[in-house]
């Protein structure tokens, strides 16, 4: 047997305690390596299939759930239009070709009461239908079929004028139906001319009066033209005053007033310049 050096033995005791330390680590080393490098196949499938999903989906369009109220949708009953008030009536009569009246303006039918606050005004309205004949030369409107009301125009010819000569009606009140009519001349006219008058005329009848306002009426007419002969000014018409004439007049007493003004200042200056000068 041999002498081992003590020295020796200590060092191959060291030796070994390196080598049994080492053995396990590098054998842990060994374990642990293939658990990153399946670490990193993990992470690289993960990216892969993040890359996947990216792809797949950028050719899809998502449209966001949006939730949409429908509005209600409101109807509006279209309102009738109601004539015009303002706009004169036009009315004619004929017979074949031949238009042998027309009239135009605003007419009203006034029931006289015991008083003014009970009088009635029947308007005859601008839509009005009429009938007449040109053989008898009448016009009759039509101034409400459900109660009957009506009112008839009746013209003579004399002297180669035209005029209106007879007026007859039948018109609804409060107290119910009445009837009126009698004889009357107005609106003289030469044929062949229309009767035209912008003044408010009344013709009475009985306690009726008709109204008449803004009008034109020709009767006897022989042509086949719709247009009303040339005008034939009422009276009224040819007296008004028109509106410029006080306003001339006023200005010429404005300026008399002060030149008689002027004057006067100008003779009392030169009174007392003579004074001083006396002096």
């Amino acid at each position: 047997m041999k002498f081992i050096h003590p020295f020796f033995f200590l060092l191959g005791i060291l030796l070994s305690g390196v080598t049994y330390a080492t053995q396990p680590e590098e054998k842990h080393n060994a374990e642990s390596a293939p658990t990153e490098k399946s670490e990193e196949v993990i992470l690289d499938i993960s990216k892969t299939e993040s890359s996947v999903k990216v792809e797949h989906t950028s050719n899809i369009h998502i449209s966001p759930n949006v939730t949409t109220t429908k509005k209600p949708i409101t109807t509006t009953a279209a309102s009738t239009p109601k004539p015009d008030e303002d706009k004169p009536g036009d009315w004619s009569v004929s017979e074949g070709n031949v238009t042998c009246i027309k009239v135009r303006g605003f007419i009203n039918v006034i029931m006289e009461g015991k008083n003014k606050s009970t009088s009635e005004t029947i308007k005859v309205p601008p839509t009005a239908s009429v009938n007449g004949s040109c053989t008898d030369e009448f016009i009759r409107f039509i101034i409400d079929r459900v109660t009957n009301s009506t009112l008839q125009l009746k013209f003579s010819e004399n002297n180669n004028e035209f005029m209106l000569s007879r007026v007859d009606g039948l018109v609804k009140t409060k107290g119910g139906l009445v009837g009126f009519g009698g004889n009357v001349s107005a609106f003289i006219t030469p044929l062949g001319r229309s009767y035209v008058c912008n003044q408010t005329i009344d013709v009475t009848v009985n306690k009726t009066v008709i109204e008449l306002k803004n009008f034109r009426i020709e009767a006897f007419r022989n042509t086949t033209s719709k247009d009303f002969g040339s005008e034939y000014e009422c009276p009224s018409d040819k007296h008004v005053t028109p509106d410029i004439v006080p306003v001339v007049v006023g200005c010429a007493l404005a300026i008399l007033v002060i030149a008689v003004l002027v004057a006067y200042l100008i003779s009392r200056r030169r009174s007392q310049a003579r004074g001083y000068l006396s002096m």
